[in-house]
């Protein structure tokens, strides 16, 4: 009986070691579940915040077209005495409303050109081109016209060609700014500036007319057109 019994002592033992060697072992590979997708709304929402933080530069190239709705049209306080027309306005001017050229200019004795100068002013161009080689930057607007705007100090002259005129100018901040005298000798002020965000451009003119000097703002707003952009981005 000795022998029959320390056999089945040892079976048992060699059971009880397979279960424990069994019961420690994995009970296979695991497996890691994928990372939840990252919701739309916060990807759209970093993607503006990365939009915003695109900093400003001096660079006013691209092409840009008219934002009639956010851009001053004095032209329309014409429109009784001028017959209407672009921007409100058929003439140059006229009425004692707006003042901005037509038969007051005439009155005040302005040649053709000089008439021609201050119109430029009043009739937003539809679209600007701005292209940037150093210190020359070339605006053509939609009339054909090329201004170049010199900001190294140079000194400039005024050209026979009214399509092709040139000025001095400074940078301010991120504003071009440009400083010539108008009709009479009358300081006109004309700045360009890409806003924050690098989604439009901003051209504010700033002068007197007439003897009176009477002064006078505008404000043009310019988007990107379509499928273009600002190289400041």
């Amino acid at each position: 009986m000795r022998p029959f019994s320390l056999g089945v002592c040892t079976l048992l033992a060699i059971s009880l070691a397979v279960i424990s060697v069994a019961a420690q072992a994995p009970a296979g590979p695991l497996t890691q579940k994928p990372a939840p997708p990252v919701p739309s709304t916060a990807a759209n929402s970093t993607a503006t915040k990365a939009a915003a933080d695109v900093p400003r530069k001096r660079d006013l190239t691209g092409s840009w077209k008219l934002n009639k709705d956010e851009s001053t049209q004095p032209r329309k306080r014409d429109d009784d005495d001028s017959g209407g027309g672009r921007h409100g306005g058929g003439r140059p001017g006229g009425g004692s409303h707006g003042g901005y050229g037509g038969r007051g200019m005439r009155r005040d004795g302005m040649s053709d050109d000089e008439r021609k100068e201050m119109q430029e002013l009043m009739r937003p161009s539809e679209a600007l081109e701005f292209k940037q080689d150093g210190a020359a930057i070339v605006m053509t607007d939609d009339y054909d016209r090329r201004r170049t705007f010199y900001t190294d100090g140079r000194r400039v002259k005024k050209s026979k060609d009214a399509n092709k005129q040139e000025f001095g100018a400074t940078w301010r901040e991120y504003r071009l700014v440009a400083d010539f005298a108008g009709p009479y000798g009358n300081k006109i002020e004309r700045t360009f500036e890409v806003l924050e965000g690098n989604e439009q451009l901003r051209e504010t003119i700033h002068f007197t007319i007439g003897r009176s000097q009477r002064e006078v703002h505008l404000r043009y707003v310019y988007d990107p057109k379509s499928g273009e952009a600002s190289a400041a981005k």
